[in-house]
C-alpha cells in the first residue's frame, strides 16, 4: 500500500481564547489528560470532551470504533476532528480477527471464523450490531430475482422486520484478506468453489472463508464490526468539521425505499445525521457495505432512539469538498432534502461495486432528492458500475450542476427525474460527459433543467457489456445501452416532461443526438440554441418519440401523422422507425419552430468534429475542422441570470474557453489526482 501524503488545507481555527485541543494517539489511555503529552485513546474519547471551538487532532495510526459526536459546535467556533496533516489516520468499521480458525475441509483453504469470539458495539439500530445477521434489502449481482431480501419481508404497515432464509442471501457483513475485500456468496456451495470468497452460516454465527492461493489464516484478517464509522446518534448537530481520515470497512444497508422504512434510512459509512454546516474535507471513504457519505435528511428514523425526521429546512449549509468517496457497495455521496450544500471537488470511482442493477432506483455515484440551492461543481465522477454518473431526483429547484468531469460511468453521466418546473430551474453547465455506458443525458418525468456550454459526447449502440463474474457463474449480464446523446421520456403519470433547454453545447461522437417526447400532453416546449453537433447535415440525428404520457396519447398511426404535419408532408415524406421519427438538422428545426421560441435556428453542423477522453492527464483531445466563433450567450437573458447571477455574454461552444481550428488537448480543471481501484492516494503538497 502507497504511503497517503494528506494535503492540509486550511482550516477555520477557532478564535475563542478558551478553545482546546485534545489529542488522541494509539499509544494514549483515556484516563489521560487528552494534552500532548497524555492523549487520549480514542477518538470517541476526545468527542466526548470537546466543546465549542475546540479540535480533536487525531494522530496517525489505526482506531477501530465509531465516532459518535455527542454535541456540535456554534457559528464561529465549530468541533474541528483533524487527522494528523500527512500522515495516515484510520478510522475502521471493522476488527481483526484473532481466535483460532479451524479448517473446514481437510483437502481444501476454507476455514470457519466463529463471530461469537467478536464484539459488535454500534449497537443503536431497529434490526441488529452485527452486520452479519442484518440482511440486505436489496440482492446485489442482478440475482434480485434469486433471493428473498429484508425487503420482502415487511409485510405489514409497520413494516414488521423479517430476516431471509437462513443460510441463502446476502447479509451486510464484509471480509477483508490482507487489506482486500472478499465477495460475499449468499450459498455455501458457491463459496466453495470460488477462492476469495465468504458464506455465513446464521445458525451458528460463524463466516467460512475460502482463501484465495497467495493467502491463508495467517495474514491479517479484518471483519466488519459495525454498522457505521462516523455518524453522531443525535440528529441534527450543527457545526461539525471533518478533516483528513481514511475511513473503511463498514457494514450499512442499501436505502432501498429510505423514506418509508425505517431500517433502510440513508446512512453513510460518514454521515452528517440531518446535520448542518458541518465540513467534510481532505477524506477517504471507501469499502463501505453500501453508502459512502450521506449529507441529507436521511428519509425515516433509523436508529432506536431517534425521533421523527427533522424538517428539510434544517439540514443546512453542509460542504463536502475534496474527498476521495470510492469502492463503495452503492453509493459515493447521497442526500435528501439538504438546502445549501456545496459539493465541490471529489473524486467519486467505482462506486455500486456489489452491482445493484437499475430496478432499484437509488444507486449512483452522486445521487441527491430534493436538492435546494445545491452547487455540485468540479467533481471527477468516473467509473461507477452499472449506475449513473449524478442522478438528481425529486425535485432540485434552484441548484446548479458545473464543471465536473463525468466519464465512463456504468449508466447514463447525468439523470434528472421527477421534478415540475419552469425554464431554467436548474443549471447544468460547462461539464465534461463522456463515454458513460448509456446516454450522456438522460431525463424521463422531469422538466425545468438548463444545459448550457456541455462537451457531450460518447453515445452509441451496444449490446452487451462484460461485468464480473458471479460466485460459481461464468457468464455476463445483459445490458441495454442506448444511443442518444439525449433521451428525454415520460415513464409515469408523476410530473412532467418539458420546459428543458440547450443552449451553446458542443456534441461529438455521438451516434444519435437527441431522442425527446413529442411536445403534447405530459411533454411541451424544449428550447435549443447556440449548440454545435459533429456530423452532416443530411444525418438523421434528431428524433421525436410517442413517450409523451403513460399510456402514449397517440396511436402509431396518429403520430406519424402529427409529426408529418408539423414537417409540412404526408406519412410518406418522414423517416418512421421503432416509434420514432428520424429528422435532419434542417427538418428538427421546422418541427420545432412549430412548438418552441427557440428551435435550435443557429445551430452548426460539423463533419469531422471529434474528442477523445485522455485519462491521465483528465483532459480532452478536440479535433475541429473548422474555424468555431463564439455565440451570443442566449441563455444569459432575464429568465435565468437573476437566478444564478450570470454575466457572461459570448463563448464557445462547450465547456472551454480557446476553442481552436485543429486538434488540441483543453483541461476543465485541475482535479485531485485520479485512483485505481483499490488503491489509496498519493498527495503531494
Amino acid at each position: 500500500m502507497k504511503k497517503l501524503l494528506m494535503i492540509f488545507v486550511s482550516v477555520a481555527i477557532p478564535l475563542s481564547i478558551s478553545a482546546k485541543t485534545w489529542y488522541v494517539s494509539n499509544s494514549g489511555n483515556d484516563n489521560y489528560s487528552g494534552n500532548k503529552n497524555q492523549p487520549f485513546k480514542t477518538i470517541s474519547k476526545g468527542a466526548e470532551m470537546a466543546q465549542a471551538g475546540d479540535t480533536v487532532f487525531v494522530l496517525a495510526g489505526v482506531y477501530r470504533e465509531r465516532v459518535s459526536p455527542p454535541r456540535g459546535g456554534v457559528a464561529g467556533q465549530p468541533i474541528v476532528y483533524l487527522g494528523e496533516p500527512g500522515k495516515q489516520v484510520f478510522i475502521k468499521g471493522s476488527d481483526v480477527y484473532v481466535k483460532p480458525w479451524k479448517r473446514v475441509h481437510a483437502e481444501s483453504n476454507i476455514f470457519s471464523a466463529d463471530l461469537n469470539q467478536m464484539q459488535f458495539t454500534d449497537d443503536c439500530y431497529w434490526d441488529n450490531a452485527n452486520p452479519f445477521k442484518v440482511a440486505s434489502s436489496a440482492a446485489p449481482y442482478f440475482r434480485d430475482n434469486d433471493f428473498i431480501t429484508a425487503s420482502e419481508g415487511y409485510k405489514s404497515k409497520d413494516r414488521d422486520y423479517t430476516p431471509n432464509i437462513p443460510g441463502r442471501g446476502y447479509t451486510l457483513g464484509q471480509v477483508f484478506v490482507a487489506g482486500e475485500p472478499y465477495l460475499q456468496a449468499p450459498l455455501v456451495s458457491e463459496m466453495e468453489k470460488q477462492p476469495g470468497s465468504w458464506w455465513y452460516e446464521p445458525g451458528s454465527n460463524k463466516v467460512l472463508v475460502n482463501f484465495r492461493q497467495e493467502h491463508s489464516t495467517a495474514n491479517e484478517v479484518e471483519i466488519t464490526t459495525r454498522r457505521r464509522i462516523f455518524a453522531p446518534h443525535i440528529k441534527g448537530l450543527g457545526y461539525i468539521q471533518v478533516i483528513g481520515f481514511i475511513m473503511e470497512h463498514c457494514g450499512n444497508q442499501f436505502p432501498l425505499d429510505f423514506w418509508a422504512v425505517k431500517e433502510f434510512a440513508q446512512a453513510g459509512a460518514l454521515g452528517l445525521r440531518c446535520g448542518h454546516h458541518w465540513l467534510v474535507k481532505n477524506n477517504v471513504v471507501r469499502y463501505a457495505a453500501n453508502v459512502g457519505i450521506d449529507c441529507g435528511a436521511m428519509g425515516q428514523i433509523g436508529e432506536r432512539d431517534d425521533k421523527e425526521g427533522l424538517d428539510a429546512p434544517d439540514v443546512i449549509n453542509n460542504i463536502i469538498e475534496y474527498n476521495y468517496v470510492v469502492d463503495n457497495g452503492s453509493n459515493g455521496i447521497m442526500g435528501a432534502s439538504s438546502t445549501n450544500m456545496i459539493v465541490r471537488g471529489n473524486v467519486v470511482m467505482y462506486n455500486n461495486n456489489l452491482l445493484y442493477n437499475y430496478g432499484l432506483y437509488e444507486q449512483a455515484g452522486l445521487k441527491f432528492h430534493n436538492c435546494i440551492n445545491a452547487v455540485i461543481s468540479e467533481n471527477y465522477v468516473a467509473k461507477n458500475y452499472e449506475t449513473y454518473g449524478i442522478w438528481l431526483d425529486n425535485r432540485f429547484p434552484h441548484s446548479r450542476v458545473t464543471r465536473n468531469i463525468i466519464v465512463e460511468n456504468g449508466r447514463a453521466g447525468i439523470f434528472c427525474e421527477m421534478s415540475d418546473y419552469p425554464f431554467g430551474s436548474v443549471l447544468i453547465d460547462h461539464n465534461i460527459i463522456m463515454n458513460n455506458i448509456e446516454n450522456p443525458i438522460y431525463q424521463h418525468d422531469s422538466s425545468g433543467a438548463l444545459y448550457v456550454n456541455n462537451l457531450i459526447t460518447g453515445a452509441s449502440p451496444c449490446d452487451f457489456i462484460e461485468l464480473p463474474v458471479l460466485p460459481g457463474q461464468g457468464i455476463s449480464w445483459r445490458s441495454d445501452r442506448y444511443e442518444q446523446a439525449v433521451l428525454i421520456r415520460q415513464m409515469t403519470e408523476r410530473t412532467r416532461s418539458d420546459k428543458n433547454a440547450f443552449y451553446n453545447n458542443l456534441f461529438c461522437n455521438n451516434h444519435t443526438l437527441y431522442e425527446i417526447l413529442y411536445p403534447i400532453a405530459k411533454g411541451g416546449e424544449q428550447r435549443f440554441l447556440g449548440n454545435l453537433y459533429g456530423g452532416s447535415t443530411e444525418d438523421r440525428l434528431m428524433r421525436i418519440n410517442n413517450w409523451s404520457d403513460t399510456p402514449s396519447p397517440f396511436d402509431e398511426a396518429t403520430f406519424k401523422e402529427r409529426v408529418a404535419a408539423d414537417l409540412g408532408t404526408d406519412i410518406n415524406g418522414i423517416v418512421y422507425e421503432a416509434g420514432v421519427v428520424k429528422m435532419k438538422l434542417s427538418e428538427w428545426q421546422t418541427f420545432w419552430s412549430k412548438h418552441s421560441k427557440h428551435y435550435d435556428k443557429d445551430a452548426g453542423m460539423m463533419p469531422g468534429l471529434s474528442a477523445e477522453y485522455l485519462p491521465a492527464t483528465q483532459s480532452v483531445r478536440l479535433t475541429v475542422p473548422e474555424a468555431v466563433a463564439k455565440r451570443a450567450n442566449a441563455q444569459w437573458n432575464k429568465d435565468y441570470k437573476a437566478i444564478y447571477g450570470l454575466t457572461e455574454k459570448q463563448s464557445y461552444p462547450g465547456p472551454f474557453d480557446n476553442l481552436r481550428t485543429g486538434t488540441y488537448d483543453y483541461k476543465l480543471f485541475q482535479s485531485l489526482p485520479v485512483l485505481e481501484s483499490g488503491r489509496l492516494p498519493d498527495f503531494i503538497q
